[in-house]
C-alpha cells in the first residue's frame, strides 16, 4: 500500500513536536510492513540557500514544487511555506505531487487539517488525524469548510474523540499516539536522595499556552532546583529573544534549542512538568517520560488525565503556585514517592500503549487494506 501523510506544519529536524514524532513512528511501522510511505509537509524556515544544485534548478523552474529530503529513513517532500506561496498555489502543488505519488490512502495530520481534508476527500481515500480540539484553528478560512463526511477520522484520545463527536456529530476511532518503547530507555539511574546539578526539572516548549508564565514563577520560587527549558516548536526570533531575556536573571534555568531527539532532554531530567493552560488532547511527551522512567507533574486539563493516569501527580487547574512548588519539591526529594510514581507510570504505559506495528495494523484495518 502507498500512504501519503500530509501536514501544513514542518517536520524534523525543523520541528519536533508530538504530532511529528507520532507520524514518523507510524510511518516507520508501515514501511517495515512493506508499505510505501511519504510525508508531504512544510519547510518551516524561510529558505536562504538551496541544499544542492538540483534543488536550485527545481526552485527556479518550478518555484512551488516540493524538495525531497529524508529523515530517519522516511521520505519527506517539503513545500514552501504558505506565507510564501498562498493557499491556492500550495493546493495546486500538493495535488500535482499527489498525482505523481499516487497514494492509496492520504492521511491528513496536523496543521490546517480541516482545509486539507476538504480539498482531498473527494478524490482520495482520506483519513483525518485529530490531534487537538481547537477545531476552529484547523482552518484559515473565515467560513470553515465542513469536515467531509466521507473521510475516516482517528483521534489521539477519548477526550478528543468525544469533543469531535459533540461538535460535528462524526465518529472517530481512538488510536493513541504512536511511541516506540525501545527508543525511550534511561541510560543512567537516578539514585541520589537530593538532586545533583545533572538531574533537572524538565519543561518542554516555552509557549504561553503550555504554561510558560507559571513555569517562570516556579523557577523563581524554587532556586534550589535547576530547570531545563527545552524548545520544541520552533520559536520565531522575537520569541526566542524574549525567552532568553526572561531567563537571563534566573541562574537556575537553562535554555536549550530544539533537538532532533527529545531523549537528549530526558537524559539529565529528574521529573517532567506539564502545566499547560490549554486543553492538551493527549500529551505524547507524558508517555515518553513514563517509558523513560520520569515522574510527571501535570495540570488536570483536557486529555492529560488520560495520558498521565496514576503515573504522576495531577493538579487541579486552579492549583496555586504553592501547590505546584510543594508537588515539585516532593517529587524531587522524596525517593519513596518518586519511585512509586515511576513504577505506576510504567504500569500505566503497559496498560494502554501498543507497539507501532500493532498501530500500523489498526490503521490498515481501518481503511480496509489487505494485510
Amino acid at each position: 500500500m502507498r500512504w501519503a501523510f500530509v501536514s501544513t506544519l514542518g517536520f524534523p529536524p525543523e520541528r519536533t513536536g508530538g504530532a511529528q514524532m507520532s507520524v514518523l513512528a507510524i510511518c516507520r511501522a508501515l514501511k517495515s510492513a512493506g508499505d510505501t510511505v511519504a510525508i508531504a509537509c512544510m519547510q518551516e524556515m524561510q529558505e536562504v540557500v538551496a541544499q544542492s544544485c538540483r534543488h536550485t534548478l527545481i526552485r527556479y523552474l518550478r518555484p512551488n514544487a516540493p524538495l525531497h529530503h529524508q529523515h530517519d529513513g522516511i521520505d519527506q517532500w517539503r513545500f514552501r511555506r504558505l506565507e510564501d506561496t498562498g493557499w491556492d498555489a500550495w493546493a495546486v502543488a500538493l495535488r500535482r505531487w499527489l498525482a505523481w505519488f499516487a497514494p492509496d490512502v492520504v492521511v491528513v495530520d496536523a496543521g490546517l487539517t480541516r482545509d486539507v481534508a476538504a480539498i482531498l476527500a473527494a478524490d482520495y481515500r482520506t483519513v483525518v488525524s485529530l490531534r487537538d480540539v481547537e477545531f476552529q484553528a484547523q482552518t484559515q478560512h473565515s467560513t470553515p469548510p465542513p469536515f467531509p463526511t466521507n473521510a475516516t477520522y482517528i483521534a489521539n484520545s477519548t477526550f478528543t474523540a468525544t469533543r469531535f463527536r459533540e461538535a460535528f456529530n462524526l465518529p472517530a476511532m481512538v488510536i493513541q499516539p504512536c511511541v516506540a518503547r525501545p527508543c525511550f530507555t534511561r541510560e543512567k539511574p537516578i539514585t541520589q536522595e537530593v538532586p545533583s546539578q545533572g538531574e533537572k526539572i524538565l519543561f518542554i516548549n516555552p509557549d504561553p499556552r503550555k504554561g510558560w508564565a507559571l513555569t517562570l514563577e516556579l523557577i523563581r520560587r524554587l532556586p534550589q532546583f535547576v530547570f531545563r527549558i527545552q524548545e520544541s516548536w520552533p520559536l520565531c526570533p522575537e520569541a526566542h529573544t524574549a525567552v532568553q531575556a526572561e531567563l537571563e536573571t534566573l541562574p537556575n534555568a537553562e535554555f536549550h534549542t530544539t533537538v532532533a531527539d527529545i531523549r537528549d532532554a530526558f537524559q539529565d531530567a529528574r521529573c517532567l512538568i506539564v502545566p499547560s493552560d490549554w486543553e492538551e488532547a493527549w500529551g505524547r511527551v507524558v508517555t515518553e517520560a513514563q517509558i523513560f522512567g520520569l515522574p510527571v507533574i501535570a495540570r488536570a486539563i483536557g486529555g492529560l488525565p488520560e495520558s498521565v493516569g496514576n503515573g504522576g501527580l495531577l493538579l487541579a487547574p486552579e492549583t496555586d503556585f504553592g501547590g505546584w512548588t510543594n508537588a515539585i519539591s516532593s517529587v524531587m526529594t522524596d525517593d519513596a514517592l518518586r519511585n512509586k510514581l515511576i513504577h505506576q507510570g510504567k504500569t500505566h504505559v503497559d496498560t494502554h500503549l501498543v507497539s507501532p506495528a500493532i498501530q500500523a495494523a489498526q490503521l490498515r484495518e481501518l481503511v480496509r487494506c489487505p494485510a
